[in-house]
């Protein structure tokens, strides 16, 4: 996904924790832990919904777009 969404010019990834293990299984680790390639840039919580769910915003590293 990580190198589909650069070759494709994005320089951002968004990601809900809610959605991330259901619609992303692969990815959830890599936005778990870490990796080179993103970086997190901003984190995002909405309190107004029943249970907390937080917004985790990524930004494609530049030495991995290539």
């Amino acid at each position: 996904l990580i190198q589909y969404a650069q070759s494709h010019g994005a320089d951002y990834l968004v990601v809900r924790d809610d959605t991330l293990e259901q619609y992303w299984p692969t990815l959830a680790p890599i936005v778990q832990k870490g990796a080179p390639e993103i970086e997190l840039v901003y984190i995002f919580e909405d309190a107004h919904m029943s249970e907390p769910v937080k917004t985790y915003v990524y930004r494609f590293s530049k030495a991995s777009t290539g």
